[in-house]
């Protein structure tokens, strides 16, 4: 087989994060030239850039969850004056924020509930393959690489 002969590589373009390749060269996506890997610099990026790829799920499921229960909320207290059942224009009151929205607060609790149970049994803004068990501290070199894409 011809890849079994291949060199393994071990320079990085840390710009793109998309080339691998072996001896001293250029990234073929960036122009920047390429890293040696075993420099502790470039581990320590490895190690940053997939501890944060590892992040990025749960950051994308509180994001979705927030918004969604904002705009599900807004939505409902919308409907909610339109249709009369709660009102801001009463005679002689001062505007509260807390006593006046308290429907929009409520609703946006228990969608807040809602969606995080829906995000968890629809399996939404899962992790890679793999991926919860990778410890971007103590992984490897190549473990890192493969995880982040990139072909070893």
């Amino acid at each position: 087989m011809y890849r079994q002969d291949a060199a393994r590589p071990d320079r990085i373009c840390i710009v793109c994060y998309r080339t691998l390749g072996t001896g001293e060269q250029s990234c073929g996506t960036c122009g920047a030239p390429l890293v040696p890997l075993d420099t502790p610099e470039v581990v320590a990026e490895l190690r940053k850039r997939a501890k944060a790829k590892k992040d990025q799920p749960a950051r994308r499921r509180y994001a979705f969850v927030i918004g969604a229960s904002l705009g599900g909320a807004a939505i409902g207290f919308a409907a909610l004056l339109l249709i009369g059942v709660v009102s801001l224009d009463r005679p002689g009151h001062t505007f509260s924020a807390v006593g006046d929205f308290w429907p929009f607060w409520l609703m946006f609790v228990a969608l807040v509930a809602v969606t995080t149970s829906l995000v968890k049994w629809l399996r939404l803004f899962r992790m890679p393959q793999g991926g919860d068990t990778l410890d971007p501290e103590t992984a490897s070199v190549p473990e890192l690489l493969v995880w982040l894409g990139l072909r070893v």
